[in-house]
């Protein structure tokens, strides 16, 4: 008996260390992604793409750590794939983080689902007007130009996909921003690549199984339960469709079940490669 309780407080304090060594580290998920559609200026951009931060990695410890590990990456643009910041006592922290962020390269932004609760904030006006000094709030088509050369950018709301059912131009390399992975299976026309976050990893990831459950959209229970909550199908890493690929970034901060992270923080670091730059 006493063998079995000192194994299972040795097993108790690995776990704990674990859970430290994971809630202070954050790992990079390296991303290549070629096409002959992407010009030739653009061979070797470095996109850098976060997700899910929930207000954490806000504290000067932490915010120095995620932007080492972006900086570590000299990314050409940052993008930020929603449930980023929605805690009015953490706006001059967020403020700050973007300005860090900003520094290191031009960002361009979506809102998850959590940003929504922003809006009914009374001093909405004038926060969205401090926050988009600072990105480019997306929701619609833009550009991304290198040396006289272009790429689409696309990107919408959560809530906002419904209203913009894009028609992605076949001819130009696209990208889509859009907080939630689920929508791939929805697309009408697809884009080259879409950036996702929103599953946190799967909060839980098991051998064998893969993603336990994802979290919640404040959608009903119904449709939740039916395709996205248990074993999620998108999760993590990148998934291949109709010559499309989704990179599902695992996020930065905790799920609101469960305020300590079980798998590691996550940026993500892509780069375009130009087939015709390598013929």
């Amino acid at each position: 008996m006493e063998i079995f309780v000192l194994s299972l407080g040795f097993l108790g304090i690995l776990f704990i260390l674990y859970l430290i060594f994971v809630n202070t580290h954050i790992k990079t998920n390296k991303i290549t992604i070629s096409s002959s559609k992407i010009p030739d200026s653009f061979d070797n951009y470095k996109i850098v793409f976060l997700s899910d931060l929930h207000d954490c990695s806000l504290g000067t410890k932490s915010r120095k750590r995620l932007l080492r590990a972006v900086e570590k990456s000299f990314p050409d643009v940052i993008f930020l794939g929603g449930d980023m910041h929605e805690k009015e006592n953490r706006d001059k922290a967020y403020f700050s983080l973007l300005d860090s962020l900003g520094r290191i390269a031009p960002i361009y932004f979506v809102e998850g689902n959590h940003e929504i609760k922003l809006r009914k904030r009374r001093d909405f006006k004038k926060y969205s007007s401090e926050f988009e000094k600072r990105v480019f709030n997306l929701n619609g088509r833009t550009s991304l130009v290198k040396g006289g050369k272009s790429i689409n950018l696309y990107g919408c709301g959560y809530f906002e996909y419904e209203k913009n059912l894009f028609d992605f131009d076949k001819k130009v390399f696209s990208i889509f921003l859009c907080h939630s992975p689920f929508v791939f299976d929805d697309l009408l026309s697809f884009p080259d690549l879409m950036l996702s976050g929103h599953v946190h990893g799967g909060i839980i990831e098991l051998p064998f199984v893969g993603a336990v459950f994802a979290p919640g959209d404040g959608r009903s229970l119904f449709k939740r339960f039916r395709k996205e909550f248990f074993f999620p199908k998108y999760y993590k890493n990148s998934y291949e469709k109709e010559g499309s690929t989704l990179v599902v970034g695992r996020g930065l901060g905790n799920f609101k079940y469960c305020p300590i992270r079980l798998i590691f923080p996550e940026i993500v670091e892509i780069t375009l490669n130009s087939k015709n730059f390598l013929q």
